[in-house]
């Protein structure tokens, strides 16, 4: 199963955790609590012409989410592993100007998991 499923066995459990690290829920020690640094480090690889390491990047987020997903049993893992990390990404713009409330975030990627998120644990 890879690294999800040794980290939190429980589909929902991995979720929270990756979520926790765009929100800064609880600030994991991998949080992204900067704002700027996905747009810095995407616009420095743009900037230099590494679109590979931009889009390994990208697939790396792709490929823990569909981890978590297929944890929880969820359908259409695959678009629905795409989908929230580009959802979660797009909230760091966000929080540049001001806090995003967890429950919104929670709400977002519950409809786009399709499977319910505790907001206490995002």
């Amino acid at each position: 199963t890879g690294l999800i499923a040794d980290a939190a066995p429980d589909g929902r459990e991995a979720l929270h955790a990756l979520v926790r690290i765009f929100s800064a829920g609880d600030a994991p020690a991998i949080a992204m609590t900067d704002p700027t640094l996905w747009s810095d480090f995407a616009t420095h690889a743009w900037r230099r012409g590494a679109l590979d390491e931009l889009a390994r990047c990208l697939d790396t987020f792709t490929s823990l989410f569909e981890q978590a997903l297929t944890l929880a049993g969820v359908d259409d893992v695959e678009w629905r592993a795409r989908s929230i990390p580009h959802y979660l990404l797009g909230t760091l713009n966000r929080k540049l100007v001001g806090q995003i409330p967890t429950a919104e975030i929670a709400f977002a990627v519950s409809a786009l998991a399709g499977t319910t998120l505790d907001p206490q644990r995002c």
